[in-house]
């Protein structure tokens, strides 16, 4: 990096510099300081006043240049602040200017500015005009200064965008794929896309943990299909969700962009064609959530609410065991579900990007019910169950099992693998006279353990009587 890359400036140099030409990028986390955050900084730099010191680092800014402006890559939140206290300084009370509110959170803006306005009111005209030259003027005997690099290199400021939100609150999975996908379109792309409102989902705190959530199981469906497990969707994976940049090869010649369908495994081109895949899976998901699975509100007073959902199918067992524990406030029985209910959504997921979310539906929903009742069976068969039970029935390493479904399931052309799992449902689950712990070690009573055992059966269409006389006469 050059000299030109790196320099310190004061406060008042920098905004001269650079102040018309910054910019958020999309993949920047919105301005998030509260008042309290505001006004430790004014503080602090009453405090400088006081000392001897005639140098007040304020850490350092990266900017990215595109050629046509400079995103901030780290530094934004103390940026915005100072543009605000130079602003209020200048201007006095009044409206926040139009290039500030409109790209940065006009809200938190909003109040911060007040809390400025609050804070000088509140102190003496000197202090006022102390921090106003502090601020504004680059020939004051004091300064703020702040370390600028200046990024020419995309990579490079990837690199640099990593290392410094390493500390604080560090950046999550779907932040950095959303900053490398938007990277990858043309500023004409990215208009396009935001006129269909694909990053808007991308910028509200709860909606990003649930596109995490997607992102997740899609890496989980696409690492079991493969019957590989044990490993979490974590930053050094993410170029599983890269897609390519340009058509090299010829199979990438022939994939087009696609909105209302997308396969599971399948390539796709990097920028826009990553956030219509997201945003499909995210409604696939919100349609297998709403049809079969039952969320928070069914139960509110549960006092874990990391573990409320379960499959509707199975609702009445749940209540009768919660009612026969008498825990209809606790998580009682629904926590003993909750890893059956992971791997039902991502079979269901998997089955509708092979065969359509309608195929889950017909005949009475019974494809659902079969993928729900292999997805429940280990709960019959297991005392106490564990995630790597679970993963280990999904790859076909299960010490009973004996074929990798998600594997079958991801390349399959037709459905028959349904009846090998009403089979597995049955010959690995149901039919096995199992011996439980006694009393109060058990998960359920025996008597809850049968009623589990007919809600499986019901599911996978099951008659005891005629499978038993399968079974001898095989």
């Amino acid at each position: 990096m050059d000299n030109e890359a790196c320099k310190i400036w004061s406060v008042a140099e920098f905004f001269g510099s650079y102040g018309k030409t910054l910019q958020k990028p999309e993949y920047q986390r919105d301005y998030e300081w509260e008042p309290n955050h505001v006004e430790t900084l004014l503080n602090d730099l009453l405090e400088f006043k006081r000392e001897e010191a005639t140098r007040y680092r304020l850490g350092c800014i990266i900017l990215y240049d595109n050629k046509e402006s400079h995103d901030v890559i780290d530094g934004q939140q103390r940026l915005i602040t100072l543009k605000l206290i130079r602003e209020v300084l200048s201007s006095g009370e009044g409206k926040v200017d139009k290039d500030i509110r409109e790209f940065y959170s006009p809200e938190k803006v909003t109040e911060n500015r007040k809390s400025i306005e609050n804070w000088f009111n509140t102190h003496s005209v000197d202090e006022k005009n102390w921090i106003r030259q502090l601020v504004s003027d680059d020939k004051f005997d004091k300064a703020i200064e702040i370390v600028v690099i200046v990024v020419g290199e995309l990579d490079e400021a990837f690199q640099l965008f990593d290392t410094q939100n390493t500390r604080g609150k560090p950046l999550e999975v779907p932040d950095y794929l959303k900053a490398y996908h938007i990277n990858c379109m043309t500023s004409d792309e990215r208009k396009k896309a935001s006129s269909y409102d694909l990053f808007d989902i991308w910028k509200v705190e709860d909606d990003t943990k649930k596109i995490k959530a997607t992102l997740e199981n899609l890496f989980k469906i696409e690492e079991w299909s493969c019957c590989r497990i044990g490993v979490e969707l974590e930053t050094k994976y993410m170029s599983h969700f890269y897609g390519f940049k340009e058509a090299k090869y010829e199979y990438q010649k022939h994939i087009f962009s696609q909105k209302d369908f997308y396969e599971i495994g399948r390539s796709f081109k990097a920028g826009e064609d990553f956030f219509w895949m997201i945003k499909y899976f995210r409604n696939l998901e919100n349609e297998i959530v709403k049809e079969f699975i039952v969320d928070e509100t069914k139960y509110p007073k549960l006092k874990y609410p990391e573990l409320p959902k379960y499959p509707k199918f199975l609702e009445d067992f749940i209540r009768k065991e919660n009612e026969e524990k008498k825990c209809k406030d606790d998580i009682g029985v629904v926590a003993s579900m909750y890893y059956c209910e992971v791997l039902f959504l991502r079979t269901a997921i998997l089955y509708s990007s092979r065969f359509g979310y309608d195929s889950l539906l017909e005949n009475n929903k019974k494809n659902a019910k079969i993928l729900l009742a292999w997805s429940s069976f280990l709960r019959y068969y297991y005392d106490r169950l564990f995630f790597p039970a679970i993963e280990n029935l999904a790859i076909g390493q299960w010490v009973r099992s004996r074929d990798p479904m998600f594997m079958r399931m991801s390349h399959a052309t037709e459905t028959d693998f349904l009846a090998e799992m009403v089979n597995d449902v049955f010959e690995f689950g149901i039919s096995k006279d199992i011996e439980r712990p006694e009393g109060e070690k058990g998960r359920y009573k025996k008597e809850g353990y049968e009623r589990l055992k007919k809600a499986l059966a019901s599911l996978a269409g099951i008659n005891d009587e005629e499978k038993s006389n399968e079974s001898s006469e095989t």
